[in-house]
């Protein structure tokens, strides 16, 4: 074949030899002697050599007849091959990774370039370094190692996260966020092999990403069906300080879950607009009416006197002058209970107070919240539908 053809076939065979039964084939086929003589004809560009090195320094560790035996597995203890199969092996895999962490720059280039040896090998290999800490010491070394040592780094990095257990060490200790500077400021062949590295661990993350997603939804729509069905249960309204932050957005999908369960449950629409008011009125009508449950969404200014006519200060305000028929069911959202909705002399539109008048008047102390802090929108849709199913309409309609 043509030079770049011989350059593409080494790399594809040092690639193909990470596995044990292709390192075989590859061997029994005559292909470590065609690799030495790629690598040991000096006319040939460096590129051409170097590919033909690399695939070279995986093969020649593949044991064969002549190997040690120790406990009827064949071994190249010399060389290593399976640093965790025997005490001596694992004791010089422990002196590589101390010399990873504690060598000076040559020692630790070394070390990062034997590691990376041993990790192309066999799954064993890269499962016994992961083990003994050698994973978390190659992602340091990519933030204070040379050059050398952070190409060596990233090399073994990328030979260890061919291995579930190994990548899953390298995700724990940040190999991630370590990689992706050395990808974006690096040159040649440390961003080359960063790079690879990097996208053997980005697979797995989005994997395991859409994995915890799907896990995730079939959970949640499990969780919902635990949910009993609301038909039956009386109207109720959610009452809250519309600002459309996180506490607001958590609280429209409680609202979606419990009417997906059938319940009558009301909640004025974000994007309501100039029918705000006339909705807020219709829903208070119907609680008076129909003796239904006022949810009040505890935030620290819940209540609060504002520019609003249409405000949760007027439904706290008529939850006080109903109170015969309407019932308030607090959620307890912030750390602040009962709410303490400013006002005073200095307040625009509360100056004497009322609003927090209000609060102690609606939220005394027998009334019971719902604690809603730390919870998902399940759990509190939960909570909430298990008081609803305490106050059902009468079969005749009435209430």
């Amino acid at each position: 074949g043509s030079r770049s053809a011989k350059e593409n076939a080494a790399r594809a065979l040092g690639i193909l030899a990470r596995n044990d039964q292709n390192k075989a084939a590859i061997v029994a086929a005559g292909g470590v002697q065609a690799l030495e003589d790629m690598a040991k004809d000096g006319k040939m560009p460096a590129a051409y050599q170097q590919a033909a090195q690399e695939a070279l320094k995986i093969l020649q560790h593949f044991p064969r007849e002549s190997d040690s035996a120790v406990g009827g597995t064949k071994l190249n203890c010399e060389q290593a091959t399976k640093p965790s199969t025997t005490t001596a092996c694992a004791e010089k895999l422990r002196g590589e990774i101390g010399a990873l962490k504690s060598g000076n720059e040559e020692q630790k280039a070394k070390a990062a370039e034997q590691l990376g040896t041993w990790a192309a090998v066999s799954d064993e290999n890269r499962v016994a370094i992961s083990r003994e800490g050698g994973a978390e010491a190659l992602v340091a070394l990519l933030v204070t190692g040379s050059d050398d040592a952070k190409w060596h780094a990233a090399r073994a990095l990328r030979n260890l996260a061919n291995n579930c257990e190994a990548k899953e060490v390298i995700l724990k200790a940040g190999g991630v966020t370590t990689l992706e500077p050395v990808v974006r400021h690096g040159k040649g062949k440390v961003k080359e092999a960063a790079d690879e590295a990097l996208k053997l661990l980005s697979q797995e993350q989005e994997t395991q990403s859409i994995q915890a997603a799907g896990h995730g939804r079939i959970a949640e729509g499990r969780a919902r069906d635990t949910i009993p069905t609301g038909e039956g249960t009386r109207v109720a309204m959610f009452s809250a300080r519309f600002d459309g932050g996180p506490i607001e957005q958590k609280i429209r999908k409680v609202f979606q879950i419990l009417c997906d369960r059938k319940y009558d449950i009301l909640m004025v629409a974000a994007d309501a607009g100039q029918n705000f008011g006339d909705l807020t009125t219709k829903y208070l009508g119907r609680l008076h009416q129909e003796h239904g449950t006022m949810i009040a969404v505890c935030t620290k200014h819940y209540g609060e006197m504002t520019a609003s006519a249409y405000s949760s200060h007027k439904e706290l305000k008529f939850a006080l002058d109903y109170e015969q028929f309407v019932t308030v069911l607090p959620l307890r959202v912030d750390d602040a209970y009962p709410p303490k909705p400013p006002g005073g002399p200095g307040h625009a539109f509360d100056k004497e107070s009322l609003a927090q008048g209000y609060i102690l008047s609606v939220f005394k102390p027998s009334v019971v919240f719902l604690e809603c802090r730390e919870k998902s929108e399940i759990e509190i849709a939960a909570q909430i539908a298990n008081v609803l199913q305490r106050q059902k309409v009468a079969k005749d309609g009435s209430s």
